[in-house]
């Protein structure tokens, strides 16, 4: 009996190429993050955490509209912005970072 072969028609080429796409997303993330100067993301289902590093390229003006619009959104000391209440699906956190990122950069 032959063993099953991964095809198109199976979903397994699908999933690769889903997955393939979620790690560029998350790579293209990375780079806006070290060019505006962000440290760390902590995305999780409860609460979003971005650490800015003290040389950020965040403009006062960007991370005060983001704060007024963003009524979940909080300064958690001079380095740390929190938002309350995550999202549970990861590719939910990754738009929802991608947005905030975009709301920051101005």
């Amino acid at each position: 009996m032959k063993s099953p072969t991964p095809s198109r028609r199976s979903g397994f080429s699908n999933s690769c190429r889903s997955e393939r796409r979620g790690l560029a997303a998350i790579h293209n993330l990375r780079l806006k993050c070290e060019k505006a100067g962000i440290r760390k993301i902590d995305a999780g289902s409860s609460a979003t955490v971005i650490t800015f590093s003290p040389t950020t390229s965040v403009k006062p003006e960007n991370l005060i509209r983001t704060l007024q619009s963003r009524k979940n959104a909080r300064m958690a000391g001079p380095e740390k912005l929190r938002f309350e209440g995550g999202k549970e699906k990861p590719e939910d956190r990754l738009q929802f970072v991608s947005e905030v990122l975009a709301d920051l950069m101005g």
